[in-house]
């Protein structure tokens, strides 16, 4: 058994163990036990991403508590706020938000019928509609504007939904009761100032019987800083004339409650529980995400876990191929480079990569691939340890054999001892190294009981390579003879060498001739080998093959012989040939076979 054996071992576990991190993060990602970490990855990038300069078009006029110490408790006769819309009205903006519940009529209609005229003057001007729990708690029903405000403004609709550990990082762009018809306030601002159809009082009917309240289009929320980022007026100041005209022209105008313990304030990832941020500057923040186009958009729930347990997949058969060293770079570059891809996405692309699973995989694979191939190994080496066993010992008829106590020992004992290990790897690191020693002492000895035969005696292989030689074998090997040079009429070359040798032969005579005529000749010849270097074998205890050798193995005719002990072929001369020994002769001619 070679190497060669352990790979299809390492390819089933590079498999099974992506196979199985795909699924680890289908089943977390499907379950929503990452949620958190995911969101709080979200709001470390939103923390990054933050702009310390607010947009100037948008104004937020805020019932702060200066406001309600100048103007009296809570709530104000809806005269008031007539009076607000008609100073806004003044400066011409381009869209105002009343962001105020005004689901019950006054209790004098006089102010409900002022409130409808300053609404009709300010147009376009947006109010809220929000869901609320029906009668029993089973069902929802929405809380609407009064019929007694007239039909002189726009609706959208301020729902809000809190993630798992209470704060806002979503919001839907369309919600209702029986249809998700309603925009948002945010949206519903921004088709007014741009100046698109939106929802009027009488087209909302009154919603399912069912009270279920359907969503759609969700959206993140890209917070640009915390409390107080948007440029707020007092709403005292503005009713009070404090404000110098043209303050609010072709700005976008949100009137809401920012007073502690009156307006519904939210926590958020840059605000945290311990200052809400109130439900008009997240407001605006949609507001302003939304008419820049970057407000940022999530996967859906299967297609973003689909793609997280195809790139865990890719990335472990990737980190697998590689070696422990590299392997171990790459699971922590893995794993940073999950997180610093999400952050690019949502501060480029406006799109959210939940990154925990990636991450955490890429942080999982390197030890359970570690455990993997070194089970691999293990096994691996206890076949190795076996097939050892079974081949060597009294097959080679050496005392004792290669064949350890362990196995030599039965099936149900070796599985105890086994068993009884509390270091398997040392344990089978020990049983190699033993079984190598005693290959080792195998074939000293071996060895020894050759060199004491004093015929000369080789070992070769099937390839006829010479692995063992006994000392009387040193003779045979002798140093060959120098080799004559190559000429283009041996008939025992081919056709296409001869005709390259009778080339190179044209050329330099050609070469030769210009030399006699003055003109540039070949360059000299290189040193011929002198005949005492002998040939370098191809093993070092392989005998040297003579020319003559070589020629009779190849069954090719020799060379003739002249007086003299010389050899004349054409113009090429070579020393005498000494002939080898008969026997070196034979093996010589079997090697070359």
């Amino acid at each position: 058994m070679t190497l060669a054996a352990l790979s299809p071992r390492l390819a089933r576990e590079r498999g099974g163990l992506a196979v199985a991190l795909a699924l680890l993060v289908l089943v977390l990602g499907l379950s929503g036990l990452l949620r958190r970490a995911d969101d709080a990855l979200y709001d470390i990038g939103l923390a990054l991403g933050t702009s310390a300069q607010p947009p100037d078009d948008i104004v937020i006029v805020a019932i702060d508590d200066a406001s309600l110490a100048a103007m009296g408790r809570w709530p104000w006769p809806r005269a008031v706020h007539a009076q607000l819309l008609d100073r806004l009205a003044a400066d011409r903006p381009r869209a105002i938000l009343l962001d105020l519940l005004l689901s019950e009529p006054s209790a004098d209609p006089a102010d409900d019928q002022a409130l409808a005229e300053a609404l009709e003057r300010a147009a376009p001007v947006v109010l809220p509609v929000v869901p609320v729990a029906a009668a029993g708690g089973r069902a929802l029903d929405q809380l609407r504007p009064a019929a007694s405000l007239g039909s002189g403004y726009r609706l959208g609709q301020a729902d809000a939904e809190l993630d798992p550990d209470g704060l806002l990082r979503r919001d839907y762009l369309h919600a209702g009761l029986g249809s998700a018809r309603l925009p948002h306030v945010a949206l519903a601002l921004l088709d007014a100032a741009r100046g698109r159809p939106g929802v009027a009082p009488e087209t909302l009917d009154a919603g399912s019987a069912d009270g279920h309240w359907q969503r759609s289009d969700p959206v993140l929320l890209r917070y640009r800083g915390g409390p107080g980022h948007f440029e707020q007026v007092s709403y005292a100041d503005v009713l009070l004339g404090r404000v110098p005209p043209g303050r609010f022209t072709g700005r976008h105008v949100l009137v809401g409650v920012t007073a502690t313990g009156l307006g519904a304030g939210y926590p958020t990832p840059l605000s945290g529980n311990a200052s809400p941020m109130a439900s008009v500057e997240i407001v605006a923040t949609l507001f302003d995400s939304l008419r820049h186009g970057d407000a940022p958009r999530s996967l859906p729930e299967l297609p973003g876990v689909a793609v997280s347990a195809l790139l865990t997949a890719l990335f472990v058969i990737a980190l697998t191929r590689l070696p422990p060293r590299a392997a171990l770079v790459l699971a922590f570059a893995g794993a940073g480079a999950s997180l610093l891809l999400a952050w690019l996405l949502l501060d480029s692309a406006d799109l959210w990569f939940a990154p925990t699973g990636l991450a955490s995989v890429a942080l999982l694979a390197y030890p359970l691939w570690s455990w993997r191939r070194l089970e691999a190994a293990s096994r691996f080496v206890d076949d190795e340890l076996q097939a050892i066993a079974h081949a060597a010992g009294p097959n080679l008829g050496v005392a004792g054999g290669l064949r350890s106590h362990a196995a030599s020992a039965a099936p149900a004992d070796r599985s105890r001892l086994a068993g009884r290990s509390t270091r398997p790897l040392e344990a089978r690191l020990d049983a190699l190294a033993g079984a190598s020693q005693q290959l080792r002492d195998g074939r000293e000895l071996l060895a020894g009981a050759l060199g004491a035969l004093p015929d000369p005696i080789f070992v070769v292989d099937r390839q006829g390579l010479v692995l063992l030689a006994n000392p009387p074998a040193g003779p045979v090997c002798r140093p060959p003879c120098r080799r004559r040079r190559p000429s283009a009429r041996d008939p025992g070359r081919p056709p296409a060498a001869r005709a390259a040798a009778r080339t190179g032969t044209r050329r330099r005579k050609r070469l030769d001739r210009a030399a006699r005529r003055g003109g540039p000749g070949r360059p000299p010849a290189p040193p011929h080998r002198p005949a005492s270097a002998p040939r370098a074998p191809a093993h070092p205890c392989e005998p040297a093959r003579t020319a003559g050798a070589a020629r009779r193995a190849r069954g090719l005719p020799q060379f003739p012989r002249s007086r003299g002990g010389r050899t004349r072929i054409g113009r090429h001369r070579r020393r005498p040939h000494r002939p080898a020994h008969p026997p070196a002769r034979r093996l010589h001619a079997a090697l070359l076979r």
